[in-house]
């Protein structure tokens, strides 16, 4: 998602994921992700409910490749625990997709209470499906 952008920024006055948010989701997160001359993009979480916390992890396996996960603890109403929402980019090669999703595994096992509802997004770039099937 392009956070700012010197191009584009004519179009509009707010980042892309403030103008999609504008008048639909009140509560948003973004983590900067790849820094270029012209601006920057970066994953975003665009939430009904509050977002408690977030944080941006830095998952880049090659310097030529700047890739986060951006997880964010959100606060549904009526619920006992909160939800946890990650945002994924994975890179373009399978040595660094590993990285990534072994990365994301330990980020779950240490963050994640057991129990916790979670939805885990983005874009894996997995069009080979190496990792859809187990077998």
């Amino acid at each position: 998602m392009r956070g700012s952008h010197k191009r584009h920024s004519k179009l509009t006055l707010n980042t892309q994921y403030e103008f999609i948010a504008d008048s639909v989701w009140p509560d948003y997160a973004y983590g900067k992700n790849a820094i270029i001359s012209a601006g920057h993009h970066g994953n975003a979480i665009l939430s009904k409910y509050p977002i408690i916390r977030w944080e941006n992890i830095n998952v880049s396996a090659h310097k030529i490749e700047q890739r986060g996960l951006l997880h964010c603890e959100i606060a549904v109403p009526n619920w006992v625990a909160l939800l946890h929402c990650i945002c994924v980019h994975f890179g373009l090669f399978s040595r660094w997709r590993r990285h990534q999703l072994n990365a994301l595994s330990q980020r779950i096992n240490a963050m994640v209470p057991k129990n916790a509802p979670h939805i885990i997004a983005g874009d894996f770039n997995d069009w080979r499906q190496e990792r859809a099937y187990s077998g």
